[in-house]
């Protein structure tokens, strides 16, 4: 009986053995699942990011926990906010319209005043840090700012704008003339004539007398014509002499023509692509002063003036000026004839370079040409109406007829010449209306 029960457990045991058996091999030789690499890592990424957001929350209950701000506990206000919303639906049921708003209104307030939540101190907080004149300050200059972009905005679609040619729409193609940046270019100059401006009667009380000043002048054309220099190279020098006698009134007579050659000497080295040795001014002052002197002079005046020398030219505005008026050869040259004889009086240096240039076309057109109207074209580009530049004209009317009788022919010679077209011989600068203009001159000083 043992030897039954032992040999029937013993089969059991088999058989369970073999089922085992033909399950491990059913299972190693079915079909294998193929399942994508990505989903089983996006998985174990998922389970991952699951615990590891799970272990941030409880860091996050923790830190709140251990670093959370003492707030003090608020007063049983539950009641009385319940109340008080039931008594705003009830005013609302009852009254009307504009009796709701009110009462609103007034229910709000009552509320807020009964519970102030942390929320509304901070937000009291920030109202008393910007204190009403800070606030005032920030009004004044947004409200600054917008009235500019208004008054820009409403002159570049106003009517104005109708007449006025667009003297830059054919230089588009051409990079050189940078087309799109020219009329900012010429905002800025008209910025620095407002730093950089000439007093008038800035020689009063000096060592030096308007009447040196103009033999100097006299003289650096004589210079400027025997060097070939170019044109912005003499405005320049003059330019350099009047902020430099305006900032040391304690010239010598000494050294006004050290200082004359030597503004001259730094003008071409900022204009000229070759400039003027400095032994070759040496020659033409008849050795009157060395080398080291015109360079002592030249770190004297570069200091006083701060080392800035980038002055805007008349030159620079007549050329924009000629060609928004599209004046032809003859009338260009006379008004930069009309410029240059301006250069030697000296009430005529308080004037900006802007409106010398601006009044020299004027002039010329008004002397030559049929054109002599000042249309809106040009008092758009110049910056400037006829009116303004009235008393500019009688100033330099009355330069041309001085310059008839003058010793100082330096000018007048050097417009004889045909490189000039002769445009000092025209008979038009002894016309009635340069004598007309002159004696209204004589009025204004």
């Amino acid at each position: 009986m043992a030897y039954r029960s032992a040999s029937l457990r013993h089969n059991v045991v088999n058989e369970n053995s073999i089922h085992l058996k033909k399950e491990v091999t059913k299972l190693e030789t079915g079909p294998i699942l193929k399942r994508a690499a990505l989903d089983e890592i996006g998985n174990k990424a998922a389970n991952v990011q699951r615990s590891f957001s799970t272990v941030e929350t409880v860091k996050s209950k923790l830190n709140s926990q251990v670093f959370k701000k003492p707030v003090l506990a608020k007063a049983p206000v539950l009641k009385k906010n319940v109340a008080k919303r039931t008594a705003v639906e009830e005013c609302r049921k009852t009254a009307p319209a504009v009796v709701e708003e009110e009462s609103e209104s007034v229910c709000e307030s009552t509320m807020r005043t009964i519970v102030e939540t942390p929320d509304a101190a901070v937000d009291e907080k920030e109202k008393t840090v910007s204190s009403p004149e800070d606030m005032s300050v920030l009004e004044g200059t947004t409200t600054q700012q917008t009235d500019q972009s208004v008054d820009d905005l409403s002159i570049a679609f106003s009517s104005k704008m109708l007449n006025i040619t667009d003297i830059d729409a054919e230089d588009r193609d051409n990079p050189q003339l940078v087309s799109e940046y020219a009329e900012d270019i010429y905002v800025y100059m008209r910025s620095l004539e407002d730093k950089h401006l000439v007093k008038r009667r800035y020689l009063d009380g000096h060592s030096v007398t308007p009447r040196m000043r103009t033999i100097l002048v006299d003289w650096l054309v004589q210079v400027h014509m025997r060097f070939n220099l170019m044109q912005e190279t003499l405005y320049l020098t003059f330019a350099i002499l009047d902020r430099y006698l305006q900032l040391m009134p304690d010239t010598k007579k000494e050294e006004l023509q050290l200082v004359g050659v030597t503004a001259m000497f730094i003008a071409s080295k900022y204009e000229e692509t070759y400039c003027s040795e400095i032994h070759d001014f040496v020659y033409i002052s008849d050795r009157a002063y060395t080398k080291s002197q015109i360079r002592q002079m030249e770190r004297k005046i570069l200091k006083k003036l701060d080392f800035y020398i980038s002055y805007p030219l008349p030159l620079h505005f007549l050329r924009r000026n000629s060609k928004a008026a599209q004046v032809d050869g003859t009338q260009h040259t006379l008004a930069k004839y009309l410029m240059e004889l301006c250069q030697p009086d000296y009430n005529m240096c308080q004037y900006k370079a802007s409106e010398i240039g601006a009044a020299a076309l004027c002039l010329s057109m008004r002397l030559i040409g049929d054109q002599t109207e000042w249309t809106d074209t040009l008092t758009y580009y110049s910056n400037y109406t006829e009116a303004h530049l009235t008393p500019i004209l009688c100033r330099m009317a009355q330069c041309i007829t001085r310059s008839h009788n003058s010793t100082q022919q330096s000018i007048p010679k050097k417009y004889e010449a045909s490189k000039y077209m002769k445009i000092s011989t025209i008979p038009e600068l002894r016309s009635p209306l340069i004598r007309s203009l002159a004696q209204k001159a004589a009025s204004l000083s």
